[in-house]
């Protein structure tokens, strides 16, 4: 048997703002999908209500992350996107499972 995993691979964004109270739970949840080869990217818009710290407990099973101002969602989105290297990615928003 073979037990190397076949693709496609994902890159996955997260992007948020001030969502920390649902922050946690989309994480596991994102985590609990994947599978090696995918990245998972949190991109912050320099929120102010605890989500940094929430991202930083799961900093060593995320392939990255950043916060920082930003001008929109999309901007968020942009950034993570540019960050992937994989053929497909996608996002899921904070409060998503």
């Amino acid at each position: 048997m073979n037990n190397i995993i076949d693709g496609p691979f994902f890159s996955i964004v997260t992007p948020n703002y001030n969502m920390g109270s649902y922050l946690a739970e989309t994480i596991e949840s994102v985590l609990a999908n994947m599978k090696p080869g995918d990245e998972y990217f949190i991109i912050d818009g320099a929120s102010n209500d605890g989500s940094v710290e929430i991202i930083k407990k799961y900093e060593k099973h995320i392939t990255g992350w950043l916060s920082e101002e930003d001008s929109c969602y999309a901007e968020a989105l942009k950034k993570g996107f540019a960050l992937g290297s994989n053929d497909y990615q996608c996002w899921i928003n904070s409060g998503d499972l």
